[in-house]
């Protein structure tokens, strides 16, 4: 009985350890999206909004 608990308190920890990492991974693609310079290039700035939408749809499903 005590194994069994170990292995999910093994498994939440690494689950936890999964979805901090990669909520840190999106918040640093989100931080480069937001320093692209977008303003000579209309086309570009449709792509980083819907490429930012994405990932924002992405840290909210995690969450």
């Amino acid at each position: 009985m005590k194994i069994e608990r170990y292995e999910q308190l093994g498994k939440a920890e690494t689950q936890q350890a999964y979805l901090l990492q990669r909520t840190n991974d999106l918040l640093e693609q989100i931080e480069r999206l937001k320093a692209i310079d977008t303003t000579e290039n209309p086309e570009l700035v449709i792509a980083v909004s819907q490429e930012l939408r994405s990932v924002y749809e992405t840290l909210d499903r995690l969450f």
